[in-house]
């Protein structure tokens, strides 16, 4: 049994939401997009240049060139992560955990591979990694399964045995669509959405994740 863990990386790994909504307003503020941190409800879980897309068209900016804004973008948030950023509770400690124990451990982002890399660097974890994916190389972002399945591939691991760990809709639906058991972990900005019950287990911390029950759940599943 090839288990694996991938990672989802913003909300859940990293407390990054309130770094992209800052940076987020602030750019888009400055293209005369009225975008408020309540607004970014609406897109959490889509890649940037999704979310970029959303608000072009919602604001009916064509003339600007969404390449350019997403990478002011990513500059932004990628400073703010290596000065400001933090790990969620519990995160780095079930990375390095699932490694030792010898599961398939990977991040599978919406995030650009240059942040997650920012973050892996900040807190040292390469060692504990067998790969980093982000849906930037993917036709579709989540909620669309592309980059989960592109990542277990990858990895040469296997859909039914692999554990994937959200904490958004978005995640959640595309982990499932993978048919990979999902793992889900709310956070302050959408722990009351709607949805969440579509996961096989929830948490309110990744500190209270037990990797002996994730093996068991694999165990019901193949009786």
């Amino acid at each position: 049994m090839k288990k694996a863990c991938l990672f989802d990386m913003d909300g859940l790994l990293l407390d990054s939401e309130p770094l992209w909504r800052r940076a987020e307003v602030n750019i888009f503020n400055s293209y005369g997009i009225p975008l408020t941190e309540e607004m970014c409800d609406e897109v959490m879980g889509l890649r940037i240049d999704e979310v970029v897309s959303f608000w072009f068209r919602r604001f009916d900016k064509h003339t600007i060139s969404i390449e350019s804004v997403v990478e002011e973008i990513i500059e932004e948030v990628a400073f703010l992560i290596q000065t400001e950023g933090s790990a969620l509770e519990g995160a780095v400690e079930l990375v390095k955990e699932a490694k030792q124990k010898g599961w398939i451990t990977a991040i599978v982002s919406s995030s650009y591979l240059k942040l997650i890399e920012v973050f892996v660097h900040k807190y040292e974890l390469s060692d504990y990694l067998d790969g980093l994916y982000s849906a930037e190389f993917c036709t579709f972002g989540k909620p669309h399964p592309e980059v989960f399945l592109q990542a277990i591939e990858k990895l040469k691991g296997e859909v039914g045995f692999t554990w994937v760990f959200e904490d958004s809709i978005h995640g959640l639906v595309a982990g499932k669509a993978a048919k990979m058991k999902v793992c889900v972990v709310p956070n302050v900005y959408n722990e009351n959405a709607k949805g969440f019950d579509l996961a096989d287990l929830r948490h309110t911390s990744l500190k209270d994740v037990d990797l002996e029950v994730l093996e068991k759940e694999f165990r019901k599943g193949n009786e």
